[in-house]
């Protein structure tokens, strides 16, 4: 899982007897190469926790560290939150609130185990068959059961994870369009670029130029 986040903190009055506190983060989760874990969620998100949890003492933690601009202070304090953040995700498995049902999958590990492995390799010669297999399920079973959890078909699904590879490919290396087609699960660099398009709103090539572009030029006695 990866994260982003950020702290913010308002105090109310004088802050040696603030009555309010608040701290503010937002957060940017995602499992492997998926989407945002927490888009689309269109309420707050409250859990009650209690002190054996020690969300507060994590929370205070993660303040200090943020404010005390110290060397490694955003690294620490980026862990301490992921820790809340895991917390979070773990009181979701038995959370009766309906913002959990963003996070069904880590309750069925039959899906789950088919989305790591959709993961793991994206541009695998994956097909509905295959991934129910995966399963152990039947193809309807699991066309129904996958789609009620993602809210999108497999194949819907793993092509968001080929064409998230395939900007990092574009980003990060220097294979060919034809290459990364192939390493993305594209037998034809036609369907390749048409589904990168659709998605990003611009062709592989435009893609990849328009992120040299941005790249700082060198600068002298670097």
């Amino acid at each position: 899982m990866s994260k982003k986040s950020g702290i913010y903190q308002f105090i109310a009055g004088n802050p040696r007897e603030a009555r309010i506190n608040l701290v503010c983060g937002f957060f940017r989760a995602s499992y492997g190469q998926t989407t945002d874990l927490f888009a689309g969620l269109n309420a707050p998100i409250v859990e009650k926790f209690g002190a054996d949890d020690q969300i507060d003492v994590r929370l205070r933690s993660a303040v200090g560290e943020f404010l005390s601009h110290e060397v490694g202070s955003d690294a620490m304090s980026g862990a301490l939150l992921k820790e809340v953040i895991i917390l979070l995700l773990r009181r979701s498995l038995v959370s009766v609130n309906l913002w959990v049902e963003r996070f069904s999958i880590l309750r069925d590990p039959r899906i789950a185990r088919v989305f790591a492995t959709m993961v793991a390799d994206p541009g695998g010669a994956h097909t509905v068959k295959s991934l129910a297999g995966i399963a152990l399920m039947s193809r309807s079973a699991f066309m129904v059961t996958f789609t009620e959890i993602l809210g999108k078909s497999p194949m819907a699904i793993l092509r968001d994870l080929r064409m998230r590879h395939a900007s990092r490919l574009l980003k990060y290396s220097y294979l060919s369009v034809d290459q990364v087609a192939r390493e993305s699960g594209y037998d034809s660099k036609t369907s390749f670029t048409r589904a990168f398009k659709e998605v990003y709103g611009k062709y592989p090539n435009d893609y990849r130029g328009e992120l040299s572009d941005a790249e700082p030029e060198p600068v002298a006695g670097d």
